[in-house]
């Protein structure tokens, strides 16, 4: 019994750490909307928008580091994003979508994946609750040309998205995720989350990167400055073989 009383005492201490670390590599979404940057590994994230929030406190919304090294996510206080049960038949719903720009310093970026971080969710199978995850990935601004990955969850149904490959040579790439909450009459909802007391639950929404060191590009400049001394080389030759094919018509003139 006592042992068992310390194994859950290390496991709640374990968790209380890991929500202080969380706590402490966050930093909130409306001081990114107000031109903040985030950096975690080698990725650096600009260009906050909010492009919709519906029943949503931003002041409540953290961005932070994940448990792993190249990931982060969305990060919640105080359950900001939990739907409880709808009345009269009218479901309760939380949305937030927002864009940003990741750009690799001195890396290329290959790999992009998401999912839907610690989440509770309690319905009848006839009337479920449920909610989703998305990011669109994009060369611009809200474009999704590069792909996009769908997380959702329900009382019947749970997926988890795949990797995306994204093109060789990319070191910046445009970035939607939002977030979707819906309660029923009977079900409520709640993504992942920070308590009040910094117990951490893992980010509401992960998002996953894989990179690689980026090849270096010649710029015009060293391109033009290389055709110029591969001309003036190839002349320098042509001259040389001029000279002699002249000093050899030289030797055999009468």
């Amino acid at each position: 019994m006592r042992k068992n009383l310390l194994v859950v005492l290390a496991m709640g201490l374990l968790m209380f750490c890991i929500g202080i670390a969380e706590v402490a590599n966050a930093t909130p979404l409306g001081d990114l909307f107000a031109g903040g940057t985030y950096q975690f590994d080698n990725l650096k994230l600009t260009d906050w928008q909010l492009v919709n929030n519906v029943n949503v406190n931003v002041d409540n919304i953290d961005i932070g580091a994940g448990y792993h090294s190249n990931e982060f996510g969305v990060l919640t206080e105080n359950h900001e994003l939990f739907v409880g049960r709808g009345y009269y038949g009218v479901p309760k719903t939380k949305t937030l979508s927002f864009d940003f720009l990741v750009t690799g310093m001195g890396v290329d970026i290959t790999q992009v994946k998401g999912d839907l971080g610690y989440r509770r969710i309690s319905g009848y199978y006839s009337d479920s609750p449920w909610m989703t995850g998305s990011i669109a990935i994009g060369t611009s601004k809200g474009s999704n040309d590069l792909g996009q990955l769908t997380d959702v969850y329900s009382f019947s149904q749970d997926k988890h998205t795949a990797w995306i490959n994204l093109p060789d040579g990319l070191n910046q790439i445009w970035m939607r995720t939002t977030i979707t909450l819906n309660s029923s009459h009977y079900g409520y909802a709640e993504a992942g989350y920070v308590g009040e007391y910094g117990y951490g639950y893992g980010p509401a929404f992960r998002n996953e990167f894989i990179t690689q060191t980026a090849v270096p590009v010649p710029e015009p400049a060293t391109v033009l400055l290389l055709g110029i001394g591969l001309v003036c080389l190839a002349g320098t030759r042509i001259r040389r073989k001029i000279e002699i094919a002249t000093k050899k018509a030289g030797a055999f003139r009468p």
